[in-house]
């Protein structure tokens, strides 16, 4: 009998790896087990002898053995490590759906010094294989008690919607580490992502991992994060959270689903106010509660007009009101917001207080004006100052945030439009991973100096390490400090650039003396016509240190005119694009490329010359043409009439006239002259009605149609009934069950006989 069960169970699996198998609704290519809180861009904020809770999602069953905290951090000029392992208080584990959740209370040490720790958490797998989960500078232990804040506010850096938005989070994460006065905190009011793909979020957090390498960040999605569950796994909370540090209540809230808060964010606020009431408040979202026009000093006395909220927020009139009236009711100090891809400042002043909303420029995509960042204190008792370098206009005024890149005839106050170039800074790896290249082209106005703490992820020992400067116009940049710690390489590096100043420099292991490589990938279009722009791609690449920029001499000739110019061409992320205006026919563009790696290594390629052919005189003629015919029933009986219908286009570029011209039974019935516009179309129709049965064909330049003339009544056809087919699926599963049926009644009449 055994042997039967066996054979029938050998049956079944070979039959069952025959059916379909069906995925389920998870996204593709998220982790199998991370930290759901707290994230590198929702930090929890707490004191020593606080408890550290941390919650992980698993799709797998898992033994949580051992919790442990580290950081590297700049003690006075020098590098120092810390680690701690932590006192586990509680694990508590519970499912939702098919994931496992896993909620630890662990206990922060009374001797934790202040500073941005990494979370590591060690676990077994059911394989019993030991296993480190990492979440960097996901825990910020801060006793300090300040009665000032400042902090930076970026909004909208769109990682994904081109290479420049990389370079643009390098550049503000930078310039924190060296703007004066030096802020504590990186606030980001959403839009983090571009499409909120995977591999933007793994990007998202590499950059703030090691340019923003120990500095506090508290991010909030934007609609354009909130498509897919990338963002909550690898960056930050997806919904709502509150951070306390000192005497400042900051408040996430997520707009970016609807354009403005859910009535359930609305009475977590409620409570969260209520319960931090004495505490300096600060409330940050996505959508900005004010339309465009609105700016400068308001007053709100508990009336919410339409004409002046943003778009999204007027959806639910209640709802906005009464989040308003919480902002009031509870002195709500500052209220941060994005989107809008452009800067807005509002003072609502109301009965007994005010509140500032400061809605800043995008970090990182397309702009009205510039991409660019805020500086921003506020103090205990509510007052704020937007540090505007330079000062080009006062609170109320619609301030500037501060530019990240050139900017040519730029002007100051509401008319503020300016032509983006390059960001401030560029940071990039090299192609082998293990060197580190930045640059700096500062503007004439903004002086910077600080300490830069980068962080290398390598195999390669510290000592064989050296920091190369490459370019130090009005600056400098010392190497102070270096160490390896936990198979990283830190590096601290002093850094002082005056305004006007340009630098250069990398940290590598060899020194970079060779050129990069620079081609020509292909011209878009080929052979350009007259007033058609002209897009030329390069392919750049260098073994060392990395390319820093494509430049190109561009010389444009055309009779006795000639024009010369230097263009950069733009990192695409695979290609160096250079776009040029479209020109005259009979214009000569004469293109000089070259190559620079961070070492100011160069190669120059040989003259590239595109003709921008010569006008072609258009020729205005008519192309009419018969696109079809139509009858307006096939059979009829005798004395009955039909419609005969002709639909003609115009498919040429002046206006024209055409003899159409209808055949019956190869005889001219119908002869009519159509007049059409360019690109109009028209339908001709015509009666027939015939004189006896039989069968009438009608032609129309290729085009016929038949119809077929009977003396008495045509009958209905009998309607078929078809034969009712079971759906394919079903014949399948009913197919195997009957072949599991068979198959096993054989095996049993085989196996009783023996």
């Amino acid at each position: 009998m055994n042997r039967l069960y066996t054979s029938i169970t050998i049956t079944l699996i070979l039959i069952l790896s025959l059916l379909p198998i069906y995925s389920g609704g998870e996204a593709s290519g998220l982790d199998p087990i991370y930290l759901v809180s707290p994230k590198t861009g929702s930090p929890q904020v707490l004191s020593p002898g606080d408890t550290l809770e941390i919650v992980i999602q698993s799709k797998d069953e898992v033994s949580i053995s051992q919790v442990n905290i580290s950081m590297v951090y700049d003690d006075d000029g020098r590098l120092k490590y810390v680690e701690k392992a932590l006192d586990i208080v509680s694990i508590e584990s519970s499912m939702e759906g098919n994931l496992f959740l896993y909620n630890v209370k662990l206990l922060i040490p009374n001797n934790t010094v202040d500073g941005l720790y990494s979370i590591e958490v060690i676990f077994e797998s059911g394989d019993g294989v030991s296993n480190i989960l990492r979440e960097p500078d996901s825990l910020w232990i801060d006793s300090e008690t300040l009665d000032s804040l400042t902090f930076i506010q970026v909004s909208d850096i769109h990682i994904g919607f081109e290479y420049e938005s990389n370079q643009r989070l390098v550049t503000a994460l930078l310039m924190y580490r060296l703007l004066d006065p030096k802020p504590r905190l990186f606030v980001s009011t959403g839009d983090n992502t571009d499409r909120a793909a995977n591999l933007e979020a793994i990007k998202l957090k590499e950059l703030l991992s090691t340019f923003g390498y120990g500095i506090p960040k508290l991010l909030t999605p934007g609609n354009h994060d909130s498509r897919t569950k990338a963002y909550e796994t690898h960056v930050g909370e997806r919904y709502y959270y509150r951070v306390v540090g000192g005497n400042f209540l900051f408040i996430a809230l997520d707009t970016g689903d609807f354009g403005m808060i859910t009535y359930e964010q609305y009475i977590w606020l409620r409570e969260v106010l209520e319960e931090y009431s004495n505490l300096t408040k600060i409330i940050f979202f996505h959508h900005p509660i004010w339309g465009y026009e609105i700016q400068g000093n308001i007053t709100y006395e508990g009336v919410v007009r339409e004409n002046e909220l943003y778009g999204s927020w007027r959806s639910n009139m209640s709802l906005t009101k009464a989040t308003l009236d919480l902002i009031t009711e509870y002195r709500v100090n500052l209220v941060l917001a994005g989107h809008i891809h452009t800067d807005r400042t509002v003072t609502m002043k109301y009965d007994g207080g005010v509140t500032y909303f400061v809605t800043t420029t995008t970090l990182g995509a397309s702009r009205p004006e510039y991409n660019g960042l805020r500086l921003i204190t506020i103090f205990r008792n509510g007052s704020i100052i937007l540090h505007n370098i330079p000062p080009w206009a006062s609170f109320g005024k619609v301030p500037n945030s501060i530019p990240i890149q050139y900017l040519e005839d730029f002007k100051y106050g509401l008319d503020r439009r300016g032509t983006p170039g390059y960001p401030l800074f560029r940071g990039l790896y090299s192609m082998d991973g293990d060197s580190l290249s930045i640059s700096m082209n500062i503007m004439s106005w903004l002086s910077l100096e600080g300490r830069l703490l980068l962080p290398i992820d390598t195999e390669r020992d510290i000592t064989d390490y050296n920091l190369y400067v490459s370019m130090a116009e009005s600056s400098t940049a010392t190497l102070i400090d270096s160490k390896r710690f936990d198979g990283i390489n830190y590096f601290l590096v002093d850094i002082t650039v005056d305004p006007g100043g340009e630098l250069i420099f990398s940290l590598s292991y060899f020194n970079d003396e060779d050129p990069p490589n620079l081609s020509v990938a292909y011209i878009n279009p080929e052979d350009p016509a007259p007033n058609v722009p002209i897009t030329v791609y390069f392919d750049a690449s260098d073994d060392g240190w990395g390319v820093y920029k494509v430049p190109v001499k561009v010389s444009i000739e055309k009779d006795d005119m000639q024009e010369t110019m230097v263009l950069e061409a733009m990192f695409t992320g695979t290609l160096y694009m250079l776009s040029l205006e479209g020109y005259e026919g009979g214009t000569i563009i004469k293109l000089y490329p070259s190559a620079l790696d961070f070492n100011l290594n160069y190669v120059n390629l040989s003259e590239l010359e595109i003709m921008v052919e010569e006008p072609i005189e258009e020729v205005y003629i008519p192309d009419i043409r018969v696109v079809s015919l139509n009858v307006s029933s096939e059979s009829i009986r005798l004395g009955e009439s039909i419609d005969i219908s002709i639909e003609l286009s115009n498919f040429g570029n002046a206006t024209g006239e055409y003899t159409l011209e209808i055949f019956l039974n190869g005889e001219l019935f119908n002869s009519s002259v159509v007049t059409l516009d360019v690109g109009m179309s028209t339908i001709y129709t015509v009666t027939f009605t015939p004189d006896a049965a039989g069968t009438y064909t009608f032609e129309v330049d290729g085009f016929s149609a038949t119809v077929n003339v009977v003396e008495e009544a045509i009958q209905p056809e009998e309607p078929i009934e078809e034969e009712t087919t079971p759906p394919s699926s079903t014949i399948y599963l009913v197919g195997v069950v009957a072949l599991i049926v068979t198959v096993s009644l054989v095996l049993f009449i085989v196996l009783r006989k023996r």
